[in-house]
């Protein structure tokens, strides 16, 4: 099995590193996020990554597809830890929701779907990534504030890539970095979290 080395890159952007293995493309996706530079709501934060999440492989069970595996749980686990610490105060990461919450609000998110389309399945010369989230936000008492919904999109051109690993690799970066920013521009736009605000006297910042 090849290993391509892995880069580090600034922003919000994924690192790939592509094994190619027997039977398909196996992509590992991992990352390294600078914590974005945003005006903080002022309170604490926690996130429930439990060990499902923060591991999370989607396995091809078709053969035909070319792709054997993606490894997409330390990129999804980042993303959240870092876009999620740029916007409060403090944040506090657990692998299980604690049975005391001692901070203000808590986050806790499920990958509901994850999905890929290949070049020659869309008669395009793009490889496109899709990824559903929700994610429960809780107040300090474990009253639910609101179960949000939250998409990731992303693709990349074949034309520029030299093999299906780093095409499908860029896709999913572009798509990681797609839920950060919709975390980032969605939470204050959420009715739930907006109302939640209201109650605590803040204004919507970021």
């Amino acid at each position: 099995m090849n290993k391509i080395a892995k880069t580090v890159q600034i922003c919000i952007l994924l690192c790939c590193a592509v094994l190619t293995g027997c039977g398909g493309t196996a992509v590992v996706v991992t990352d390294e996020y600078p914590i974005p530079l945003l005006e903080k709501y002022p309170y604490s934060a926690g996130v429930v990554i439990p060990p499902e999440f923060a591991n999370y492989i989607y396995e091809e069970s078709r053969d035909d597809r070319g792709m054997k595996s993606v490894d997409l749980g330390a990129a999804q686990a980042a993303i959240l830890g870092n876009v999620l610490g740029g916007m409060f105060t403090t944040l506090e990461q657990y692998e299980s929701r604690p049975e005391s919450i001692n901070v203000d609000v808590m986050f806790e998110p499920r990958l509901e779907d994850f999905q890929y389309a290949l070049p020659a399945e869309t008669s395009v010369e793009v490889l496109e990534v899709w990824a559903k989230y929700s994610i429960r936000i809780s107040d300090s008492a474990g009253r639910e504030i609101t179960d949000w919904a939250v998409t990731a999109y992303g693709k990349s051109d074949q034309r520029f890539m030299s093999s299906r690993g780093s095409i499908f690799g860029e896709a999913v970066r572009v798509a990681v970095r797609d839920l950060g920013a919709n975390i980032i521009l969605g939470l204050p736009r959420d009715i739930g979290f907006k109302s939640w605000l209201d109650d605590q006297g803040a204004e919507l910042s970021p």
